[in-house]
């Protein structure tokens, strides 16, 4: 993932790479050509020749205002703590953290320091969830009645840390914190939520099936996860809503 934030930072004017921290010697080289992902193309290389290169986490340098921490999810909270009470900004990957008591003393921290600190929840900035945002809190479609979300792909063999569940928060978690996500932007904070799921992370299986119950008597379903250990001949996320109150006045709703 620091590989795809490297890139999306070349096109952020005004924004300057000032350091890198890896353990990896070769990847601190500029080398990233052994990247894997699920997210884009294979790595590449970057010219790292002008800047600082650290092989441990150092906060101390004057040159860097913001922190991109793309690092195990356990490892999100204390780094980013740090960083804000270093005086710097922070971007950290979703998932956030693995607990909120992490979440909350991460947000504590940025209120004290005065300093950013944001999620990089990246479907809030797709084309066509800004144009469901937009349409359901302009009400333009009626009242929500009920919405479903469902997100699946294999087991990631890229990372070993993220079978580990102490180190990821496990498949479901890392993958479906998306669709948690879209729902509190869309509609809130539920009411309550029932989930049940099953998880056999040495299988390549980690799955969630959640109701969100909402004012009024409905629910947003999010389902998927992990299913397979390795590769689907298909893979496919998606976001589908339906059934929408379009009351119209003097009209029954439909």
């Amino acid at each position: 993932m620091g590989s795809a934030h490297l890139k999306a930072l070349r096109s952020i004017p005004g924004a300057e790479l000032t350091a890198v921290c890896s353990r990896d010697r070769r990847k601190l080289s500029g080398d990233l050509s052994a990247i894997q992902g699920n997210l884009g193309p294979a790595g590449e290389s970057f010219d790292f020749g002008n800047i600082a290169k650290y092989t441990e986490i150092v906060l101390s340098d004057t040159r860097v205002d913001a922190v991109d921490i793309c690092l195990p999810t356990s490892l999100h909270a204390p780094v980013a703590i740090a960083a804000l009470r270093m005086g710097k900004h922070v971007l950290v990957e979703k998932p956030m953290a693995l607990d909120v008591e992490s979440c909350e003393g991460m947000l504590a921290a940025a209120l004290s320091a005065d300093r950013v600190l944001m999620v990089a929840q990246v479907l809030r900035f797709f084309p066509v969830y800004t144009v469901l945002h937009e349409s359901v809190r302009s009400g333009g479609l009626g009242a929500p009645r009920f919405a479903a979300f469902r997100r699946r792909c294999a087991a990631p063999a890229w990372s070993e840390w993220l079978a580990d569940p102490e180190q990821s928060g496990g498949g479901a978690f890392d993958l479906l914190i998306h669709d948690v996500d879209m729902c509190l932007r869309l509609f809130g904070k539920p009411e309550r939520v029932s989930a049940n799921g099953h998880e056999a992370l040495g299988s390549g299986i980690d799955v969630l099936a959640a109701e969100l119950h909402y004012p009024g008597g409905w629910s947003a379903f999010i389902t998927g996860g992990w299913h397979h250990p390795s590769s689907f001949w298909i893979r496919r996320t998606t976001t589908k809503m339906w059934g929408w109150s379009m009351r119209n006045p003097g009209s029954p709703s439909s």
